[in-house]
């Protein structure tokens, strides 16, 4: 059992911001209280939801001390995990959102690599939306725990395939076997509360540990920042899977909104943040900018034709903005799948072509949706290739 080191006795602080989860949020609680023993805390932070969350959360903590409720008005998921940390014990962290869960013969393998020496401990997460497999890569997860041996690699390994996939000096097998984790996302890590605390009082209060005001990537930022400080610091990279990231449920992920483009403004301003702190150089700031812009370009497609008229307005008014221009660049592609598809809109959102650029990844889009949905379009290029 893991020596409790933390504050008043806490190995583990577990951070679950809520915000309208009464649906899912017993679920997620219930799977951390399968931790044996009273050196674990669950802090779930209310987002200002106007569901029964905090009354569920409350009913909890009368049965369970170990549980504990703050509410804050919604301020969005990254304040909620700030308010989280700041009143974290334990001498790990580990956030988990309210509509996934830990799972059960998970529980042993957090608690053994608590005993670890690193600062950051990543475990494969089992995706509910392409029949449990693990990450994204094609192994099946059947629930019988290890699919793989632990190993290591240096922190700025692990930063490097973050900013450029296509990044080749990493040590063999290690870039297929990270497709097995979320490598941008804080979910399904466990960090050690001394070096989040170390990267908070880098940036200051408002910025720390997670950037405040984005919907998305604030996760791939406050990883970044801290890869950047844990430098050639070993993390390991479990092969046992802890976590079930359940997209059916994440409203995040599933729905796609015509101004989501619009937040690139505030993810450049987050991006920047990073560069005047010395944590990430400019031309990292170029690459990591640039795949967030064609990130969000791609899940433009995903909208409706009516929609998608206003998404092309949206993005022309976000590239008269010359600090969105001058973030943009090219990026190097891990295959030329990728590059055909990449660099063309690199190109043609940088000169304005929105337009062109639209059509070009819509019928990108189009062409692999029809292809993804004819099962008898799959069999005819299937025997045509052989």
């Amino acid at each position: 059992m893991a020596s409790a080191v933390g504050g008043a006795g806490i190995t583990l602080s577990v951070i679950v911001p809520a915000y309208r989860a009464e649906k899912t949020i017993l679920r997620a609680i219930n799977s951390i209280l399968l931790w044996p023993g009273d050196d674990m805390e669950v802090i779930v932070i209310d987002d200002g939801s106007d569901d029964y969350t905090a009354g569920i959360v409350r009913e909890v903590t009368k049965v369970d001390a170990r549980v504990r409720l703050l509410q804050q008005s919604n301020a969005g998921r990254s304040a909620a995990r700030n308010a989280g940390f700041c009143a974290a014990r334990g001498e790990w962290v580990m956030f988990l959102d309210a509509d996934d869960y830990l799972l059960a013969d998970g529980i042993g393998k957090i608690r053994e690599m608590t005993a670890s020496s690193v600062s950051l401990v990543l475990f494969p997460v089992i995706l509910s939306a392409r029949e449990n497999v693990v990450g994204y890569s094609d192994i099946s997860w059947k629930g019988w725990g290890t699919v793989a041996e632990d190993r290591t690699l240096p922190a700025s390994a692990l930063r490097s395939f973050m900013i450029d996939p296509a990044y080749a000096p990493l040590s063999s097998g290690v870039p297929k076997r990270l497709e097995w984790y979320e490598t941008n996302s804080a979910r399904s890590r466990l960090y050690r509360r001394k070096a989040v605390l170390r990267l908070s009082s880098k940036l200051g209060e408002g910025q720390a540990p997670f950037p405040v005001n984005l919907r998305f990537s604030e996760d791939k930022l406050f990883n970044l920042a801290l890869l950047d400080l844990l430098g050639e610091e070993q993390v390991i990279l479990s092969g046992h899977p802890v976590y079930y990231w359940d997209l059916g449920n994440s409203d995040t992920c599933a729905v796609v909104r015509v101004d989501d483009a619009k937040g690139l403004l505030p993810f450049k301003d987050a991006v920047n943040v990073l560069v005047k702190n010395d944590l990430l150089s400019m031309s990292e700031r170029s690459l990591v900018f640039t795949r967030e812009a064609i990130s969000q370009f791609k899940r433009s497609m995903r909208l409706g034709s009516s929609d998608l008229h206003a998404s092309k307005r949206t993005w022309r008014s976000l590239l008269y903005d010359e600090g969105i221009r001058s973030c943009l660049g090219s990026v190097p592609c891990a295959s030329m799948k990728e590059s055909i598809r990449v660099k063309p809109i690199c190109w043609l959102l940088r000169h304005e072509f929105i337009s062109v650029a639209f059509m070009y990844e819509r019928s990108i889009f189009l062409v692999k949706k029809l292809f993804s949905e004819s099962g008898w379009l799959r069999q005819l290029l299937s025997r045509s290739v052989g």
